[in-house]
């Protein structure tokens, strides 16, 4: 299914696939990958869901609540920045936020 889309000269920048670049090796043997994969999956979904008004998954908001209340609300720190928020700590670091 990658195959054609890796070929094409934009793939990387459309897709970001880059030749040789997936596999669908035993999935055993990539399981802290699959981990981090899931924990990239949710902390997408709850971001859509925040600065989108996304309705969330099923499957996010129950994942979410489980590493939200680990250990006492003590796994899953942050948040996350607005544009706004970002160009007030650039600007407090000194630097000139060009006009967009």
């Amino acid at each position: 299914m990658f195959g054609p889309a890796e070929g094409e000269p934009e793939a990387l920048r459309r897709y970001g696939l880059s030749k040789g670049g997936f596999s669908f090796k035993p999935k055993k043997n990539l399981a802290p990958l699959q981990a981090a994969d899931m924990f990239a999956w949710l902390t997408y979904q709850w971001l859509l869901n925040e600065c989108e008004g996304k309705k969330l998954n099923p499957i996010a908001m129950e994942s979410f609540k489980d590493f939200y209340l680990h250990r006492n609300k003590a796994f899953l720190e942050g948040g996350y920045n607005k544009r706004a928020d970002l160009a007030d700590w650039v600007r407090k670091k000194g630097f000139v936020i060009p006009p967009e």
